[in-house]
C-alpha cells in the first residue's frame, strides 16, 4: 500500500513542530483511508531528538511515496519511494526555511525595520 502523504500536501509557509508534522501524516492517511485502526498507523513519524533526524517506521506492505513533494524535504528524506523502515539522510527543515518571525501590531506606527516605517514590535529568531 503506498500512503500518498505528500501529493499535493496543504501545508502552508510556516514554522512546524515534530508532533504538527506526525499529526497531518495521520491525518492525511485517515483521509485516503490507509488507516489499520483507529489508533494503529503503518507509517510512523519519530522524531529523534538525539540525532535531530527522522525516522519512518513502516509496517509490513506500507510505502511512502516522496517523489514529487515537498513534504519529504520538510521532514529531511530526498524524493524516493520508501519501501523500509529508514531514516532521513538530512536534518528535518521543520522551520519551512523562515529565518526569522516578525511580530506586528497595529497599534505602532513608530518602529523601524532595515530603515523603514514598520509595525514590527519584535522579531524572533527560529533558530
Amino acid at each position: 500500500m503506498v500512503a500518498p502523504i505528500g501529493k499535493q500536501s496543504p501545508l502552508s509557509t510556516q514554522c512546524y513542530s515534530y508532533t504538527d508534522l506526525e499529526d497531518f501524516t495521520h491525518e492525511r492517511m485517515k483521509k485516503e483511508g490507509v488507516v489499520k485502526s483507529d489508533k494503529t498507523y503503518g507509517i510512523n513519524l519519530t522524531f529523534v531528538l538525539s540525532s535531530f533526524k527522522v525516522v519512518i517506521e513502516l509496517d509490513q506492505n506500507y510505502q511512502l511515496d516522496f517523489r514529487g513533494s515537498k513534504f519529504g524535504e520538510l521532514i529531511g528524506f530526498d524524493p524516493k519511494l520508501i519501501t523500509k523502515t529508514e531514516y532521513g539522510s538530512k536534518l528535518p527543515n521543520i522551520t519551512n526555511s523562515i529565518d526569522v518571525i516578525n511580530v506586528n501590531c497595529d497599534a505602532i506606527t513608530d518602529s523601524l525595520v532595515d530603515g523603514q516605517n514598520s509595525n514590527t514590535i519584535t522579531v524572533i529568531p527560529t533558530d
